[in-house]
């Protein structure tokens, strides 16, 4: 549309993705590591204290830990063994929601779109219109009155019932919103 030539926009959107990336890598790399971390896994306390006093600005003395008691002795297997079914059930859930995300991404703008008569351009801007961009905005609100953990219930509700409503609109099945 801006008259730039067919084989070099790829190049150029290429590029502009690429952008976002690099600039995630330099600010990683120049941001601290918690003092948590420090403290509890590196068993650091002076680069713990230097974090705390570059972030804190205060006057504040961070020097009465004892790393005795902060110092997480524990290793993997001692959380796997106490936690163990923790870990099964987040990792199924979150391998079912890796399913359901990337099948979304991957096949709703063209399967989808083609159901409803758009663009898969026009496809993915009238998702994130209609349902994540007011999704994001009503969930900064109240994140810190509710906590994330409701926030991430409703938030999976919304995605459920705004996934099935598209179901209904969209003729790719003789079982129209049947269960």
């Amino acid at each position: 549309m801006a008259g730039v030539p067919h084989p070099l926009v790829w190049r150029i959107a290429l590029g502009t993705g690429a952008l976002p990336s690099l600039s995630v890598k330099y600010l990683r790399r120049r941001v601290p590591v918690t003092a948590r971390y420090l403290v509890r896994i590196a068993g650091d306390n002076a680069a713990a204290e230097s974090v705390i006093a570059s972030v804190d600005q205060s006057t504040h003395n961070h020097t009465a830990w004892e790393e005795s008691m902060l110092r997480d002795q524990k290793g993997f297997g001692y959380y796997f063994a106490t936690h163990a079914r923790e870990f099964i059930i987040a990792s199924v859930l979150w391998f079912l929601f890796d399913i359901v995300g990337y099948a979304g991404n991957l096949f709703g703008p063209s399967l989808l779109a083609k159901g409803i008569g758009l663009t898969t351009g026009t496809f993915g801007l009238v998702m994130f219109a209609v349902f994540s961009l007011p999704g994001k905005a009503l969930a900064i609100g109240p994140i810190d009155r509710w906590g994330r953990k409701p926030l991430q219930v409703w938030g999976s509700v919304g995605w459920l019932l705004s996934s099935y409503s598209l179901r209904c609109t969209v003729a790719l099945s003789p079982f129209h919103c049947s269960v």
